[in-house]
């Protein structure tokens, strides 16, 4: 998890009619049976696209991620994606990714998102364990807790 908040610190923020907007500082890692297989940042490829689209649509085209782990600082989305330009919510991506296990370090602190992407991931079938983190909510180190979720 610690290599996810690294990464989310090179988030680039995206630009609306000429201002600068703030986006979430988010990171995804995925790695199956010990070895990483791929990571990305939010914004990393092109403004806006999520670090797990990017990851998984992207960095990682046509590799078989099926049984993995993916580590990601935000929970993933569940709304607010385009599907007219092939942008769709980051966990349907990793349901068909058949991604076996999610670990999250924070839930989505927007309202229209928070809970939602956890609950999609585990009606899936999914693994989620969610981290009570201050180092992911402050980009620091300091003691992280677990509890997994069923």
């Amino acid at each position: 998890m610690e290599r996810t908040v690294e990464i989310a610190r090179q988030c680039v923020n995206e630009q609306k009619d000429g201002q600068i907007k703030i986006s979430p500082k988010l990171g995804a890692v995925i790695a199956r049976d010990g070895e990483k297989l791929g990571e990305a940042y939010r914004g990393q490829q092109h403004p806006g696209d999520h670090a797990e689209f990017t990851l998984l649509e992207k960095n990682l085209k046509g590799v078989s991620v099926m049984g993995a782990t993916l580590y990601t600082t935000l929970e993933p989305c569940t709304t607010g994606r385009d599907a007219a330009k092939g942008k769709r919510p980051c966990a349907e991506w990793i349901i068909d990714h058949q991604i076996a296990r999610v670990v999250i370090g924070v839930l989505d602190p927007n309202n229209a998102i928070c809970g939602r992407g956890l609950r999609r991931l585990m009606g899936a079938g999914i693994q989620v364990v969610l981290l009570i983190s201050t180092s992911v909510r402050r980009s620091k180190n300091s003691t992280t807790s677990s509890r997994e979720i069923r």
